[in-house]
């Protein structure tokens, strides 16, 4: 809770060249708003959280290119929809997580994509939608 609470206590200008945020193993049950305000943000990991929702407001991240949330709660369900205006997002690492698919969001990253982890998950397919991230690299 205090990596939240500094978050929403400094004014937004002190945050607005912040490129690279590591928030890992804090216990966060929710990702903090206050992130959407970082102009310049280029990296996010919150990994080894209890997050299980991703706000909306992550799109609002436009210059993402890596984000990393393995290792929280995340599952199927309610996922952002405007995932399409995070074009220069490269990176997505959603392993060890509860998800049965890949979100639905992440086909709207088909210009940018280059990896993606979804490991430790309990997928069993992948469906034909992939095809349309035609970035993403095997290896």
């Amino acid at each position: 809770m205090i990596f939240q609470e500094v978050l929403a206590n400094q004014p937004a200008k002190v945050f607005s060249s912040v490129e690279s945020v590591l928030g890992t193993n804090l216990g966060l049950a929710r990702m903090p708003d206050e992130l959407a305000s970082y102009a310049a943000l280029k990296h996010l990991d919150l990994s080894f959280n209890r997050l299980t929702t991703i706000p909306e407001s992550l799109s609002e991240c436009t210059r993402l290119t890596t984000l990393v949330l393995k290792n929280n709660m995340l599952e199927d369900g309610d996922w952002p929809k405007d995932w399409g205006r995070l074009t220069s997002l490269r990176e997505v690492n959603l392993s060890g997580n509860d998800l049965t698919r890949i979100p639905e969001p992440v086909f709207h990253l088909s210009s940018s994509l280059v990896s993606l982890h979804l490991g430790a998950n309990r997928i069993r397919s992948l469906p034909r939608e992939i095809a349309t991230l035609s970035k993403l690299q095997v290896g």
